[in-house]
């Protein structure tokens, strides 16, 4: 068994075709690394350099000390809201290319700040980008067809089929080329994560374990499936046609009908409507009875009860409640319309192995679309947070110190993962349904060629 798999070795070492398309994927792995790094170095960058930005202002408001109004300030001092990229965001970035992941947020209605930004072309988005989703999800099953399911068709071809049969099974001969090259292509993975865990700010931790448990169980997957389509016993062209089929189905068709399952023509502009219906709400208000609309305000937020009648003059807290109230009257749907986004699994995303394993690494990397949807939702509790913090100026007359502004909460999120179970139940029901079928597979081509055999006497 030994002497097989490493004269297996050997051939697959002469074999210039195999040997060649190993270098290229080793090499495109480097590259994605070194895209990865730029793009998330790029990310802190631009954050550093609006918290600069903000800083400089916190110490202009400062040095007025306390002849600044507090109105003023909360009107113009913007703090920078950051969706702060996992460091594993350098391997799959997901869908950060088409958000918005660092915004300045003012104390103004906060759902016409964080959908107020223009609409990103998302035609370009179609070309894709250079990762490792798109390399590991859909370039490393095209390898793995290329070098494995031609293996018999090939030996067949040059005559050396006969010989090789004479001295192993056919399952044999078949399974050690399959083991040697996913053994290959699983080495060449390891060195990658290994190199990016010591030369990117990767942690070696419980994800890092999970990626590479996942890329195992996805790189399993394809062998499983190309041994099937081996032992079919084709020739070259039947075998990478079937194959072909088979990657097309996983990777194009079903990942297209689950788009077009979830695709929403009335969710698709919504951030933009609730922009819209916002800053109508509050540009009315101006031509409203300001006494009553915040009559009607305070008897919403009893806390705030205890204030000064208005006057003639304009008055802050009007302005504040009003913009407050637009986001109220605009709250239920946007809370509607996250509860849509964050929900984006379907019947057909797990018929696709690809899809299933895009999604948990996304989830893993904190890139998913669920991932910014809740981004989205801790930005709104903060800007919350912070209106708790300016309404007793308004309200209360409380006394403003320059110093206050130090205690403003910075924005921090912290996402979290969804449950691993559900993944690992998958990857068994997966493996189970490959290796059945291949099982029947090999079975059937004994028994065929047994009847053969007893109908040749």
């Amino acid at each position: 068994m030994k002497k097989i798999f490493w004269a297996e070795l050997r051939l697959l070492i002469k074999n210039s075709t195999a040997l060649w398309l190993f270098i290229t994927y080793l090499s495109l792995s480097l590259i994605v690394l070194v895209v990865g790094k730029q793009r998330y170095n790029h990310e802190l960058q631009a954050y550093e350099k609006l918290e600069i930005k903000y800083n400089q202002d916190v110490k202009k408001w400062m040095e007025k000390k306390n002849n600044a109004s507090p109105g003023y300030i909360a009107y113009y001092l913007a703090q920078p809201a950051f969706f702060t990229p996992s460091p594993w965001s350098i391997l799959f970035p997901g869908e950060r290319f088409e958000k918005l992941n660092l915004q300045r947020v003012r104390q103004l209605s906060v759902h016409g700040q964080i959908h107020g930004n223009p609409i990103r072309n998302l035609e370009h988005s179609l070309i894709g980008h250079l990762d490792f989703s798109l390399l590991w999800l859909y370039i490393l099953p095209l390898m793995i067809g290329i070098i494995t399911v031609t293996c018999i068709a090939e030996e067949k071809r040059l005559g050396r089929w006969l010989l090789l049969s004479s001295i192993a099974s056919t399952k044999k001969i078949i399974l050690n080329r399959m083991i040697v090259k996913f053994l290959i292509i699983s080495c060449i993975h390891l060195c990658v994560l290994f190199i990016a865990q010591s030369t990117l700010p990767l942690p070696f931790d419980i994800t890092f374990i999970k990626i590479t448990s996942i890329l195992t169980c996805y790189t399993l997957l394809w062998f499983l499936i190309s041994a099937i389509v081996a032992f079919l016993h084709l020739n070259a062209r039947q075998s990478i046609l079937i194959f072909t089929i088979i990657w097309i189905s996983f990777s194009w068709l079903i990942p297209s009908l689950h788009y077009i399952s979830k695709m929403n023509s009335d969710a698709y502009n919504t951030g933009i409507e609730f922009l819209l219906d916002q800053r109508q709400l509050m540009n009315d208000s101006w031509d409203r009875d300001k006494k009553s609309d915040l009559a009607e305000f305070l008897n919403q937020h009893p806390k705030w009860q205890k204030t000064d009648p208005l006057g003639e003059k304009f008055d802050w807290k009007w302005y504040y409640a009003m913009q407050k109230n637009s986001d109220n009257k605009v709250k239920k749907r946007v809370e509607k319309y996250f509860s849509q986004m964050v929900n984006t699994d379907s019947l057909w995303s797990y018929l696709s192995p690809n899809l299933v394993t895009q999604s948990v690494l996304e989830d893993l990397a904190d890139t998913s679309a669920s991932d910014y949807q809740l981004y989205l939702q801790a930005l709104v509790n903060w800007h919350g947070d912070n209106q708790e913090f300016w309404f007793p100026y308004f309200f209360f007359k409380k006394e403003y110190k320059s110093e206050v502004l130090e205690d403003l909460s910075p924005f921090i999120f912290h996402p979290t993962n969804k449950p691993f179970l559900k993944v690992a139940i998958y990857w068994l029901l997966m493996f189970l349904l490959t290796t059945f079928l291949l099982y029947i597979i090999v079975f059937m081509r004994g028994k065929a060629l047994v009847n053969k055999k007893l109908n040749s006497f």
